[in-house]
């Protein structure tokens, strides 16, 4: 017996005020500081910045959302020498190196304490000093002598300008902005594998629906015999709204003997 639409209605209007009334809509620094005790009653965490949501059923805290998102981040590259008065701007926090110690431009941070201004010594003073300003929305991680990770705090996509005035070859901010970011719970991965029929093989095409509009991540094809020995597929993957298809068109065509795994983002 098929339930009432409007019954349903009422019954996702309940839930949706019992939701409310028993979750905390709080940042992810926020949560991370909470002390629970075992025996509090269950609710749910709503994290504003990341998007997040938790549960914590008595006992313990569980992530109910599966995308756990992607830090943005830049590389600076440091090549050559630096020298003093240059700089290194990140999401408009301005540092400065002044190996001198003669002073730096107002509301810049002095980067100091370098015995020379060679790459080696040049990335490890300013990844320190950048590290030590917690309340920053990134921090930086010394790669090598020549290459300096930045990080965003936060998974996101921020798209944060970056920028120097670096004169030495070579160096600089593989980016203008901040890049690579994804904000959790977006997308999830999934994988489908299966044996084309026979028909499908007749037909040279293998379709596949989904309840969303597919991002391709990858298509691989094996024989079932074999697996984990891929074949050199090389048909065309065409979307078109929920569905994506496979086409025998090249030159290494799929068969009845082997399993196609169509991986995707959704």
């Amino acid at each position: 017996m098929n339930t009432p639409l409007a019954t349903l209605q009422n019954a996702v209007q309940f839930a949706q005020s019992y939701f409310d009334k028993n979750s905390l809509k709080i940042t992810s620094s926020q949560r991370k500081s909470l002390s629970l005790k075992a025996g509090q009653d269950p609710f749910f965490i709503y994290e504003t910045d990341t998007k997040r949501i938790w549960f914590w059923n008595g006992l313990s805290m569980t992530l109910i959302t599966n995308d756990f998102g992607v830090c943005d981040i830049n590389v600076l590259r440091l090549a050559s020498n630096v020298a003093d008065t240059e700089t290194v701007t990140i999401d408009g926090t301005v540092f400065e190196y002044d190996r001198a110690n003669n002073g730096v431009v107002s509301g810049n941070i002095a980067v100091t304490g370098h015995a020379d201004d060679t790459p080696a010594n040049a990335s490890t003073v300013i990844v320190d000093k950048i590290n030590s300003l917690t309340s920053l929305g990134f921090s930086a991680i010394r790669l090598s002598a020549n290459e300096i990770l930045i990080v965003w705090k936060t998974p996101g996509v921020y798209a944060k300008a970056c920028s120097e005035t670096l004169a030495g070859v070579n160096n600089g901010f593989a980016s203008a902005t901040s890049f690579g970011g994804k904000n959790p719970g977006e997308k999830t991965e999934h994988s489908i594998a299966r044996v084309p029929n026979a028909q499908e093989v007749v037909l040279g095409n293998m379709h596949f629906l989904f309840d969303s509009t597919p991002t391709l991540l990858e298509v691989r094809v094996f024989v079932t015999a074999t697996p984990g020995v891929a074949k050199a597929w090389d048909g065309t993957i065409t979307i078109s709204g929920n569905r994506l298809t496979l086409d025998n068109t090249g030159g290494t065509d799929w068969a009845a003997t082997d399993t196609i795994v169509v991986t995707v983002l959704q």
